[in-house]
């Protein structure tokens, strides 16, 4: 009896470091709507990376050190952008995200940029851009949220 507790302790507890390791995504929810524009790249793929003869893994922000990017986009009339923008809200707040530069060129078109520093570093563990795009007509919102280890010197936008 005593060997199976242990057995069960051990496994709970490898369950929970397991589920600690690799949260779920943010935004998962919007990869069922209709209407929304989806992608996600996972731990495991940013882990399997540095194995990868790719010039992607060149860049200092985006190999192994990188835990997410996950990406949603949807209409910004629809009943979906403000359940989108509500969701980002609940992850600015969880996070403790703070709001690093924002730009608007006056015709709809806008743009916010909120991170987290990694300690006293230039470093930044989470970036979150949520963006309006209008063009022809059309309007847009964007989210785009990378986590990991992100060095903002070798980050090009």
């Amino acid at each position: 009896m005593k060997k199976i507790a242990i057995a069960l302790l051990i496994a709970v507890g490898a369950a929970f470091s397991a589920f600690a390791a690799d949260p779920a995504p943010d935004f998962q929810d919007f990869a069922r709507k209709q209407g929304a524009v989806y992608s996600y790249i996972s731990p495991e793929m940013f882990s399997s990376m540095p194995a990868l003869d790719s010039p992607v893994s060149d860049y200092g922000w985006f190999g192994p050190a990188m835990m997410s990017v996950e990406s949603v986009m949807v209409a910004a009339d629809s009943d979906l952008s403000a359940s989108l923008l509500k969701a980002a809200d609940k992850v600015i707040k969880r996070d403790g995200l703070v709001m690093m530069a924002t730009k608007s060129n006056g015709s709809g078109s806008s743009y916010t940029i909120y991170g987290k520093k990694i300690g006293d570093t230039k470093d930044m563990s989470d970036l979150l851009f949520i963006e309006t795009i209008s063009s022809s007509g059309q309007s847009y919102v964007k989210i785009v949220s990378l986590k990991g280890e992100i060095n903002l010197r070798s980050l090009s936008m």
